[in-house]
């Protein structure tokens, strides 16, 4: 996915659109590609997973500084 973002952070949602969904089928005890998924079923994915690495970028949640600062926010407000 990393071939997804441009230099500047922003997501690239062309290359998402051209990625292959499919309806899974569970043959064994795995997941295959049972078919090509319903249109209207694509397009909802492809929105949702816009949304979602929107939010990601927009609040940079792979940094870890805000789980350091609410565990250290927790701890202060124990002690009181």
């Amino acid at each position: 996915m990393s071939g997804a973002l441009g230099g500047f952070g922003e997501f690239n949602m062309e290359l998402l659109w051209r990625n292959r969904f499919c309806q899974g089928v569970k043959r064994g005890g795995e997941y295959v590609c049972g078919g090509e998924a319903d249109e209207n079923a694509v397009n909802k994915v492809v929105e949702l997973l816009g949304e979602a690495v929107g939010r990601i970028l927009k609040w940079r949640v792979w940094e870890a500084w805000w789980v350091v600062e609410a565990m250290d926010l927790s701890r202060m407000a124990m002690r009181l």
